[in-house]
């Protein structure tokens, strides 16, 4: 059992849960603590004999929306609208491996897809707003939190730190008395 400061300040568990000869397993943590709280639940688990070597989680970003859409999207108003957004959304992504999908990975793609870097599938041509990303980043946001719900996505919410863009409000204007006068005579 070693837990050691790797790259950029983070801390690598390295545990080897039933003992020497054992299936050996690494996670990296943003704090030793967490990384030593692990290492003891990996280490209890194996004493108990339900220890299973953790798996790789393979699946890519459009496994979880049809994962989504199929425990719980299927019951919103506009399910299946939002399934083909997020899916259109994977698909400008790259389709990703979910794991990969992280608050950085998410900031640079709105980035490039605000500057035009990024061209739009079928349902997202042109231009792109801040009003729209925001969007975006909800939708993915209450994907995973929703996954996270239900039992389908084991690790915390990715993009759980990033916040939305600020969108300017537009002030508020009023009819002069002649566009009232135009108004009603149209009316």
């Amino acid at each position: 059992m070693a837990i050691n400061k790797v790259e950029n300040g983070r801390w690598q568990a390295d545990v080897q849960p039933q003992g020497r000869g054992g299936k050996r397993v690494r996670k990296t943590f943003d704090t030793k603590g967490e990384a030593a709280r692990w290492t003891r639940a990996q280490l209890a688990a194996a004493d108990k004999g339900e220890w299973v070597p953790p798996q790789r989680d393979k699946r890519r970003l459009r496994d979880l929306v049809n994962i989504w859409y199929k425990l719980h999207g299927h019951t919103l108003k506009r399910g299946g609208e939002r399934r083909n957004w997020l899916l259109s959304l994977c698909e400008m992504m790259g389709d990703p491996l979910a794991k990969s999908v992280t608050a950085e990975f998410y900031a640079e793609f709105r980035q490039k897809r605000l500057v035009g870097g990024i061209k739009g599938s079928k349902r997202h041509r042109g231009s792109i707003t801040a009003k729209t990303c925001n969007h975006e980043l909800t939708y993915l946001r209450a994907m995973f939190n929703e996954l996270s719900r239900l039992g389908k996505w084991y690790s915390e919410n990715p993009l759980t730190g990033l916040r939305p863009l600020k969108i300017d409000q537009r002030e508020l204007t009023f009819l002069d008395p002649d566009q009232i006068k135009k108004l009603l005579g149209n009316l």
